[in-house]
């Protein structure tokens, strides 16, 4: 078994904030996919733009040794942080299994002598970009995003060896030997925020000043998500089911999707990717109980006079370097206070925002006590 690595968190903290993996992602992830190790290799001034000593180094050199990236003829330059395009690693995915090459090209928009036409049957007759709306157009241009790539390459070693042209008996080996394992940063948090002594007729927060107060989000917010709000909706749902299942296993009650927590989180998610920092207080010095009260989360009181004291519980579990949603539970779950957030029988809500490779996990519940 390998592991086919991403990036460690610390390279990432180091990248800009764009959701498109760059040619030298890719180049690792295929490279670590294909073989055990990545021989190490030194530059030595030949391409100009692969710095000496970067993280990347060892994988493009590596890459261009075996053809799976093309320098510039004349000035060498293999521009390894720059994004990959879909046609561009298309082509790497081609020249890194030896799969076959055919034309015509069935996409519209891919011309027949265009230099990456030979690969282009590769995404639609392996359907490797689901969600696209038009299946005949690939948009070649378009930089590949980074959790794009990712479900890409699952896509690509969940398909029968059989169905794809080329050395079906290697393909069908790195298929058996593929797993996902990313290097990741997580953070939890949890607080109990007591409101008020029932009975009340309307509920309210207790006065409270925040430094840099968030605008109130009405009960039909709608969520702001990242990059490709079709592939964020659709993972965010796979992190609640995955949460509720961990919640099944432990016969805790399952957590319901909240939109205002749904709100908060994403807009969490957002602050941390493009601002750059990984905390539960931001840069402000906003706390994640000063995101839950501007989110405007409530749970119906019970009928009629109990003398209760009413709190409500919030939870927030943060990660750092994940690109799927089992890879960050699965982190969750190794640590035993995120386990324990994650599985706190006080809460009845989550909420989920996700920004390329940071995630947010909020949740909340209702503590009533006399």
């Amino acid at each position: 078994m390998f592991a086919l690595t991403l990036l460690p968190s610390s390279v990432l903290a180091k990248q800009p904030s764009s959701p498109f993996a760059t040619r030298a992602e890719a180049a690792l992830i295929l490279l670590q996919a294909r073989m055990h190790d990545v021989p190490k290799m030194k530059n030595n001034g030949r391409y100009p733009d692969i710095k000496h000593g970067a993280w990347y180094e060892n994988s493009m050199l590596t890459a261009i040794m075996f053809g799976i990236v093309t320098p510039h003829p004349g000035t060498h330059a293999a521009h390894p942080e720059e994004a990959v395009t879909r046609a561009e690693f298309l082509v790497m995915l081609q020249r890194t299994f030896g799969l076959k090459e055919m034309l015509p090209a069935p996409y519209r928009d891919v011309p027949q002598t265009a230099w990456y036409a030979p690969d282009a049957w590769i995404a639609q007759s392996l359907r490797l970009f689901p969600l696209d709306n038009d299946p005949d157009l690939l948009h070649p241009g378009d930089g590949l995003g980074r959790v794009e790539l990712t479900l890409l390459m699952r896509a690509f070693f969940d398909l029968p060896s059989s169905s794809i042209p080329g050395n079906d008996q290697a393909l069908s080996q790195l298929q058996s030997n593929y797993r996902l394992h990313l290097y990741q940063t997580i953070s939890t948090k949890r607080e109990e925020e007591t409101r008020f002594p029932l009975p009340v007729l309307m509920m309210t927060f207790p006065e409270r000043p925040i430094r840099h107060p968030t605008p109130s989000l009405s009960p039909t917010v709608v969520v702001p998500l990242g990059p490709d709000p079709k592939l964020t909706q659709l993972l965010r749902k796979d992190m609640i089911d995955l949460t509720n299942a961990k919640r099944k296993e432990a016969h805790v009650r399952l957590v319901a999707e909240n939109p205002q927590l749904d709100a908060a989180a994403q807009q969490y998610a957002d602050d941390m990717a493009v601002r750059g920092f990984f905390s539960h207080i931001n840069p402000e010095g906003q706390t994640f109980v000063d995101r839950m009260k501007a989110s405007n989360f409530s749970k119906p009181l019970p009928q009629g006079p109990c003398g209760c004291i009413v709190k409500y519980a919030f939870g927030e579990n943060l990660s750092h370097g994940p690109i799927l949603p089992e890879d960050a539970i699965d982190a969750w779950m190794s640590s035993a206070s995120h386990r324990a957030a994650l599985l706190d029988r006080t809460y009845t809500d989550v909420g989920v925002g996700i920004h390329g490779d940071y995630w947010v996990e909020h949740f909340g519940g209702l503590i009533l006590s006399q």
